[in-house]
């Protein structure tokens, strides 16, 4: 690249669930009819910097954020199988690339993660009359990752790349 370059991305997702049948307890045995529905959001934006530092090496910078929201009905019957929560995840990743020949480049750079989870699963006996209870977790930490590619361009229409990313180990507390 000659120049820097800049793209931004975003994704918005959005599912709306209806069930209507019948749920079976094995232990105690019970049985529930009828409907429920959930609404889940899934929104991602993200910014991508990349800027020769020199003619031979590049320098990139990209921010990813990651939502993801559900809410269930309080009182559905799928109530114990699904739950409301909202998972949150904010990346920072610092890249550099180098251009080893003009056909072959090698590049690397940190995942640099924080991430929130809120879930909020019900717990209860079906067909009893012990009252359900929920529980509310919410933890958040911090986490991260490496990855590490490389571009083959062995014409000047043919670029060949790999690249690998690391799995980002979260440091998670929080409360329940």
């Amino acid at each position: 690249m000659k120049n820097s370059q800049v793209i931004t991305q975003g994704t918005y997702a959005y599912f709306h669930n209806e069930f209507s049948g019948q749920t079976t307890s094995i232990f105690p045995s019970s049985t529930q009819s009828g409907n429920a529905s959930t609404n889940t959001r899934y929104f991602s934006p993200s910014f991508y910097l990349a800027t020769p530092a020199t003619n031979r090496i590049m320098a990139g910078l990209a921010f990813v954020s990651n939502s993801a929201n559900r809410d269930a009905e309080q009182n559905s019957i799928l109530r114990y199988v699904q739950a409301s929560n909202s998972v949150q995840d904010y990346d920072v990743v610092p890249a550099i690339a180098v251009r080893i020949t003009d056909a072959f480049s090698l590049g690397g750079g940190i995942n640099i993660s924080y991430a929130n989870f809120h879930l909020k699963p019900i717990v209860g006996l079906p067909g009893s009359n012990v009252a359900d209870s929920q529980s509310n977790n919410q933890s958040d930490g911090t986490g991260y990752g490496a990855n590490a590619g490389f571009l083959y361009k062995p014409t000047s229409q043919t670029v060949l790349g790999f690249n690998y990313r690391s799995i980002t180990t979260y440091h998670l507390s929080g409360t329940s």
